[in-house]
């Protein structure tokens, strides 16, 4: 959800790569902003990853949920191509497992291939999105933890689909968010996760373990990351994690990184003193920090959407950019795609 003036605020933050007085030139006095991102603005110089490699990041990009209508829509399809605005792709869901294996080992490719392709056609960073959720899980899983699988077999079950995936991708992919949102709100295992439910604690260790299996194979220096939300700052949730990502370190189990989804709200946003301070937390556990799924959304779109809204969410974005600049091993930031009516679920 990128409007018109976040996109500004963006560019700024990515420009002053250092802390600055907030943009609020950016946002004129009763000016009205418009509802979607269009080409006639993101077209125009600068260019966000551009700027974003000036400044030493990886990039500045985007998830896509394609394929689907937006493959039909020529100006959505002509941003997304453009690498001088976005230098990085996240499949947003044809990665995931439903998507992968919907029949246990019948393993399908093509939504993901589609992702890849832009990717490779286009020079960008892939980053590839996820192997181990609680989410979107195929029904024929689901059945199986109802009906009393066990422990070995669902643990079989996960290494197998692992290492099919990982391999059938190989070094196309930069990276690979390994697990996905794993922690519950009080720090601890989510216990709605399916493999928590069967396996335990252990299933973390074990997808990791998995996963370094597979990139081993492949030969290609691919990023092992836990992507999550709710981290982005000091709390029960960030602690579980920073927890949980040390004790993989202590095990010698590889893992590279952690992505901060940063899924925040318009008025509601981290600072970025919160942010740049979390980032080094982190950051000390000798962890790579990309921002993997950023969109700060209106509560009420009624209420908030006025020219003060549109500014404060102007202001959340250019403060979440701007802490990633200002943090060395900060890699890059990718928004949860651009436009409101495609924007991932």
């Amino acid at each position: 959800m990128l409007y018109r003036y976040a996109l500004a605020a963006a560019s700024a933050a990515v420009v002053a790569a250092s802390p600055v007085t907030p943009p609020t030139p950016l946002i004129a006095p009763g000016d009205v902003p418009v509802n979607e991102f269009t080409y006639s603005v993101a077209n125009g110089a600068p260019y966000l990853n551009n700027l974003a490699q000036a400044a030493g990041k990886l990039w500045f990009g985007t998830a896509a949920d394609v394929p689907g209508v937006e493959q039909q829509d020529k100006e959505y399809m002509t941003i997304l191509n453009d690498t001088r605005i976005f230098g990085q792709i996240t499949p947003a869901n044809y990665m995931k497992w439903e998507q992968t294996e919907p029949g246990r080992n019948n393993f399908s490719y093509t939504g993901g291939d589609v992702s890849v392709n832009i990717a490779e056609d286009h020079g960008k960073y892939l980053r590839c999105h996820n192997l181990c959720w609680d989410n979107e899980n195929p029904q024929w899983l689901l059945d199986l933890v109802a009906g009393g699988v066990s422990n070995a077999t669902m643990i079989n079950i996960l290494q197998n689909h692992i290492s099919n995936v990982v391999g059938h991708w190989g070094g196309r992919c930069f990276s690979w968010d390994v697990v996905n949102e794993a922690l519950s709100g009080t720090g601890g295992w989510d216990t709605a996760n399916p493999f928590y439910q069967v396996i335990g604690p252990a299933f973390f260790p074990i997808a990791f373990q998995a996963a370094s299996k597979a990139v081993k194979k492949t030969k290609a220096n691919i990023q092992l990351v836990y992507n999550d939300y709710g981290i982005e700052t000091a709390g029960a949730r960030g602690t579980g994690a920073i927890n949980a990502l040390r004790s993989l370190k202590q095990r010698g189990i590889k893992v590279d990184g952690v992505g901060f989804e940063s899924h925040f709200e318009v008025g509601g946003s981290p600072s970025i003193a919160q942010l740049v301070a979390q980032m080094n937390a982190f950051v000390a556990l000798d962890l790579d920090v990309y921002i993997t799924e950023l969109d700060i959304r209106f509560v009420n779109v009624t209420s908030q959407t006025t020219p003060g809204g549109f500014a404060q969410q102007a202001l959340d974005y250019y403060n979440t950019v701007s802490a990633c600049m200002q943090v060395d091993r900060c890699r890059g930031v990718t928004i949860w795609d651009f436009v409101d009516k495609y924007s991932c679920k």
